[in-house]
């Protein structure tokens, strides 16, 4: 599916705005804090219905405004998303002119692969974060890995409310296992993918000259350890085993070693992690969806040296492509067809 254009209705910094794109390769130009970024998201947000921090949804809308709406055209179909304040954030979802709940919506938007600096905390940041960029991913291409997910999550919240409200341990005994064995068998699947999709990104180690490797720290879920950690669970009332607190830790290879990149590399290093998990979801999509995934790229050639900027370059042609940076000198040199959108 190709992006024509973006209509934006108090989104971010916008307040009415229409952009269009090229079905290669389109290059906003800009200074910093201009918008570059938000329009990235507001692409991303059309594709996802989420923003690049889905804790922080409100920020999307205008200061001071009660609704926001993006309206984005792929071919010939229309995704809509609408925002709210109604007490809480109400948000919308149409596709052309069908109203949809968020699972429907995103089962027919386009994958999206984003690389941005504000993503860098996949990498640096909370074990949370990197489970969600992978629960994103799978998601998107096995409807059964998403299903499988939501009923986790569910089956965890039933349990954990009962673990807070329950104080005597032998009527607790009596009333755990059901959502024990609930939560093992959700759970199987969930590890199987994510062991397979770890497993995807160890058969592809390289990033031009350089390599990198996923270890899946898996937290494992079973009747035994929830019968050792029984008490332990009772005393801090909430689950303390399972997949909600599964890990991923990327190894950077130097010279016969794995280092990790969490831990000891630079910010540099880091950068090239996160576009090696990127350039993977890449061909995830592409191989598993058939379909070729739209491209962001939030101001890369400010992150990576000249040497990596060729990895980004290779992109280009392949896939549509929406690249945002300050370099005017260097977008004269990328691609003499590209279609500029100047923000000032």
């Amino acid at each position: 599916m190709i992006l024509k254009s973006i209509s934006l209705s108090n989104f971010r910094n916008f307040e009415k705005k229409t952009f269009s794109f090229d079905p290669a390769l389109t290059i906003i130009v800009g200074n910093n804090s201009v918008g570059k970024t938000n329009l990235l998201e507001a692409v991303f947000f059309a594709c996802t219905g989420k923003g690049l921090k889905d804790e922080k949804q409100e920020e999307l809308m205008k200061l001071d405004e009660e609704t926001t709406e993006v309206n984005a055209v792929f071919d010939d179909n229309t995704f809509r998303i609408m925002l709210r304040k109604n007490g809480y954030l109400e948000k919308t979802f149409f596709v052309d002119k069908s109203k949809k709940m968020l699972a429907h919506y995103n089962k027919f938007t386009p994958p999206v692969a984003i690389f941005s600096p504000e993503l860098i905390t996949i990498i640096d940041g909370q074990p949370s974060l990197r489970r969600e960029f992978i629960d994103h991913l799978l998601s998107k291409c096995d409807l059964e890995y998403k299903k499988r997910l939501q009923n986790y999550k569910n089956g965890l919240r039933r349990r954990n409310k009962i673990i807070e409200k329950e104080n005597d341990t032998e009527k607790l005994k009596k009333e755990l296992p059901f959502w024990n064995n609930y939560l093992i068998e959700q759970a199987g699947y969930i590890t199987k993918k994510r062991q397979w999709l770890v497993d995807y990104h160890n058969g592809n180690t390289d990033l031009m000259a350089h390599q990198f490797s996923m270890v899946y720290e898996k937290n494992e879920i079973s009747e035994l350890r929830f019968q050792e950690y029984f008490m332990k669970e009772f005393y801090q009332r909430r689950t303390l085993i399972g997949p909600q607190r599964d890990d991923f830790r990327i190894f950077k290879h130097q010279k016969n070693k794995k280092i990790d990149v969490h831990k000891y590399c630079s910010r540099g290093e880091q950068r090239l992690a996160l576009l090696w998990l990127i350039m993977n979801q890449i061909r995830i999509y592409e191989a598993e969806l058939k379909q070729k995934p739209l491209i962001l790229l939030d101001d890369i050639f400010s992150e990576l040296d000249d040497s990596n900027k060729k990895i980004v370059i290779d992109l280009i042609g392949k896939y549509q492509t929406i690249i945002s940076t300050t370099e005017e000198e260097f977008v004269e040199n990328l691609h003499s067809k590209a279609k500029l959108i100047h923000i000032v």
